[in-house]
């Protein structure tokens, strides 16, 4: 009697799918299920990751006066761009002028003394003993150093900017009265100053992302509030380590900015591009499964599935690069059938173009 071997739809997808290989390996073999795989490549490519960051003044600092008095003239205001050393304000103090014109008197009359006892000393030795005349002079340079301190509070009534760069707020007008900041806790400032050639342009790139920045690394800067303007610069610094409250790195961009166009406190989108080639060997992105958070990769070492989690580096929409643990180009990565099979399973890896 002939007998009628009947498949099922299952087993006729088994044979399909095990092609020629079913006529040369055993029965067993050919009922694994197969998996299609790939080979970690070490081919380089520009990743790239966008975060928000924001501009801020190269220098920023409030100007106080460092000698009290009365605001005699105001010489800028906000808006002008003015140079280190460059007077911004006149204060008066008729106090600090009287003891001026006292110290120099006493300056005088103690001077007077002192010449008058070395003289005396030369021409008759004994008629002035030495501890006077070291009296005398102790005098002098006592009187000398108190007027050379008034002149120099006197100095200070000229309020000076510290550095290069644009006034963006001013707090006095003409007659009012200003303390000095370095007596009174809570002086008012006269002047806010920022340097503004360049900006910086500062960034928190999260942990995940902070491993591919380093200083040099290529950024493009574009600027929602200005359509069209584009900037391609360099990471000028990075803080190093990861803030404890955000969990991210601060890095920051310089920008020249001699026509005054970025202005501090204005956002911008930085595109950080960073090359795999360096960061460790790259997988097609349909190799990773995200969970919770984390990402993994789905291996077959000796016919056998594992599941492996994993630290990515810089990634596109093509491809992305595996930074922990190492991988080599002998590791097959399943990227079709994974949802089929299991951590533990024995499978069939065929390689994927």
């Amino acid at each position: 009697m002939q007998q009628l071997l009947f498949l099922s739809t299952a087993a006729i997808v088994l044979l399909a799918s095990c092609g020629e290989q079913a006529a040369t390996s055993t029965a067993e073999a050919c009922a694994l299920p197969t998996v299609g795989v790939v080979l970690p490549d070490s081919a380089a490519f520009t990743a790239t990751f966008s975060v928000t960051g924001q501009l801020r003044a190269n220098e920023q600092v409030m100007v106080h006066a460092r000698e009290s008095g009365y605001v005699r003239q105001v010489l800028h205001d906000i808006g002008d761009r003015v140079q280190a050393g460059e007077v911004l304000a006149l204060l008066d103090n008729p106090e600090l002028h009287r003891n001026a014109q006292e110290q120099l008197a006493s300056v005088q009359a103690v001077r007077a003394q002192f010449e008058r006892l070395e003289r005396t000393r030369t021409d008759a030795p004994g008629l002035v003993p030495q501890q006077q005349l070291d009296e005398a002079r102790a005098a002098f340079d006592i009187a000398k150093a108190r007027r050379s301190s008034t002149e120099e509070r006197i100095a200070f009534l000229s309020v000076r900017a510290p550095f290069t760069g644009v006034i963006t707020a001013r707090s006095i007008d003409v007659g009012a009265l200003v303390q000095s900041g370095t007596a009174v806790k809570d002086a008012q400032p006269l002047f806010e100053l920022q340097a503004i050639d360049p900006v910086r342009v500062s960034v928190p790139v999260t942990a995940r992302d902070a491993a591919a920045v380093r200083v040099g690394t290529a950024v493009r800067i574009r600027f929602p509030d200005k359509p069209g303007l584009e900037r391609e610069a360099k990471v000028s610094r990075t803080s190093g380590a990861l803030a404890t409250g955000s969990g991210s790195m601060l890095v920051e961009i310089d920008l020249p900015n001699a026509d005054g166009a970025l202005r501090p406190g204005s956002f911008a989108s930085v595109d950080f591009q960073t090359s795999s080639a360096q960061q460790g060997m790259s997988l097609p992105a349909a190799a990773a499964e995200a969970d919770g958070g984390s990402h993994w990769i789905w291996l077959v070492r000796n016919g056998i599935v594992q599941r492996v989690p994993i630290r990515k580096g810089p990634s596109t929409k093509e491809r992305f690069t595996v930074l922990e643990p190492p991988l080599t180009r002998a590791d097959s990565v399943i990227v079709e059938g994974r949802n089929l099979v299991r951590p533990g399973d024995r499978v069939q890896p065929i390689l994927q173009n």
